[in-house]
């Protein structure tokens, strides 16, 4: 907000500008900002699960021009607290992963991309907005909702999916950053987070310049040939084919990947999303490091359990970042035979038929003897554990024949499987309180992987 003030003439205001001069006395007018701040609950989780929701604060003095300006970007702490210094509209929006939007600078609302064209089919609808309108002494701001969906219930039996509008409450100089206007508690519902998730399509900025731009246009597009399992397709699943040189390659999405995303409602209309939708939440750079994973290890096809979700599990999977692979199949040379052999890895602390185990070993208890399987989950560890700590972004591990770069691609963060290993274990000299690759009750069934992006 701009306030305007009488000043005695030849003194100075630091960022005040003089914009008349009347009878001796300058009137000078100087930027206030007030500050306001809440609560973030998540769904009907505690306080914590609200912590760590990456966002963008943006204003318009015009809303209807599509001119918007960055306010804040930051990540929430049990709760947020934001600028507030122009009359016009404030929207919080879930910032996209792999953009560095500077305050000050220009925004562009984001949109959901349709099926098989990727045109912006539907605004994303902000996690939180207000109109701030001019008062005797300062501001009035009001909780505005709903935005882009003004079909969705906010009441009834049905599950509540916006917050109530909120009442009126006045911004004065008595609200600075140290002392914030309390607006209270704020409940972000899972359908909002739903509907405030970017469903991606093949014009996305990150995919032109991705190193699998070719397969990611594909996925993007919403092109998947059917899972089928035991000669019948599945009603959900779905594969994505693609050429990476001249190798065909598969990553299958099988039938209960999407579920706990499909239950919400999808962006083009009041009915529940369909499998690709929920697939194209998930960000572009996740599927771009992982296809590179699926080329490294020569893998055939590798299938995943989980993405992007809405309501279940931990803020990487529900800020688009991380991803659940519980299988893969890759073609491995035998050391013994020199021929080259399918090896199957199932990602699990089940024994499989004929009591086969995939669990990694110790580097340095890897020998001839040690079945294909297991050193190839081996190497995926060091592979993974190493990219994460390294700063080069190149492996060369000479003893295990891996010689790979990650240059171009993005930075690994927080990894979950079956088995806990330590960098030690898995021969980096790397000193870390943490294991490389974490364990629990969760990830009994599964390779996580994260990428980072601001969330630890």
């Amino acid at each position: 907000m701009t306030t305007t003030v009488a000043e005695a003439p030849q003194k100075t205001t630091v960022g005040a500008k003089v914009i008349s001069n009347t009878k001796g006395d300058n009137l000078v007018q100087f930027d206030v900002t007030y500050y306001i701040k809440f609560n973030v609950y998540l769904g009907g989780m505690i306080l914590s699960a609200g912590n760590s929701l990456p966002y963008i604060w943006v204003c318009s003095d015009s809303p209807n021009s599509g001119t918007w300006t960055v306010a804040k970007t930051g990540t929430t702490n049990g709760g947020v607290t934001l600028p507030v210094s122009n009359t016009g509209q404030y929207r919080l929006y879930i910032r996209e992963p792999q953009t560095s939007d500077k305050v000050g600078g220009k925004f562009t609302i984001p949109f959901h991309a349709s099926r098989y064209v990727s045109l912006p089919a539907r605004a994303v609808q902000p996690l939180y907005a207000i109109d701030v309108t001019d008062a005797a002494d300062g501001l009035e701001i009001k909780p505005l909702f709903p935005i882009e969906y003004p079909s969705r219930p906010t009441t009834g039996a049905t599950q509540k999916v916006y917050p109530k509008l909120g009442a009126k409450k006045a911004l004065n100089n008595k609200h600075t950053l140290k002392a914030p206007l309390n607006m209270g508690d704020y409940k972000i519902t899972y359908q909002l987070w739903a509907d405030a998730s970017q469903a991606y399509g093949i014009l996305n900025s990150y995919i032109a310049k991705a190193k699998y731009s070719d397969a990611l246009k594909i996925l993007y597009n919403g092109i998947f040939l059917p899972e089928v399992v035991n000669k019948q397709e599945t009603k959900n699943g779905c594969v994505l084919l693609f050429k990476d040189g001249n190798i065909e390659r598969k990553l299958i999405f099988q039938d209960n990947s999407t579920q706990n995303a499909r239950g919400y409602k999808s962006f083009a209309s009041d009915k529940t999303m369909a499998a690709e939708e929920a697939i194209r939440r998930t960000h572009p750079s996740v599927f771009d490091y992982w296809l590179k994973v699926m080329s490294d290890f020569n893998m055939v096809s590798a299938t995943v359990s989980s993405a992007w979700r809405p309501a279940i599990g931990s803020i990487y999977h529900r800020y688009s970042l991380g991803l659940d692979i519980n299988k893969f199949t890759a073609k491995v040379l035998n050391p013994t035979t020199k021929k080259t052999e399918e090896v199957n890895v199932s990602l699990t602390r089940e024994t499989g038929n004929n009591g086969a185990t995939w669990s990694p070993v110790k580097v340095s208890e890897l020998t001839s003897k040690t079945s294909m399987a297991k050193t190839l989950t081996t190497k995926l560890y060091v592979y993974l554990a190493q990219d994460r700590i390294s700063s080069t972004r190149e492996i060369k591990i000479e003893a295990l024949e891996m010689n790979f770069s990650f240059l171009g691609m993005p930075k690994l963060g927080w990894l979950g499987a079956p088995w806990a290993m330590t960098y030690t274990d898995l021969g980096i000299n790397y000193k870390s309180a943490k294991p490389a690759i974490a364990t629990n009750y969760d990830h009994r069934h599964h390779l996580h992987l994260t990428i980072k992006d601001d969330l630890e």
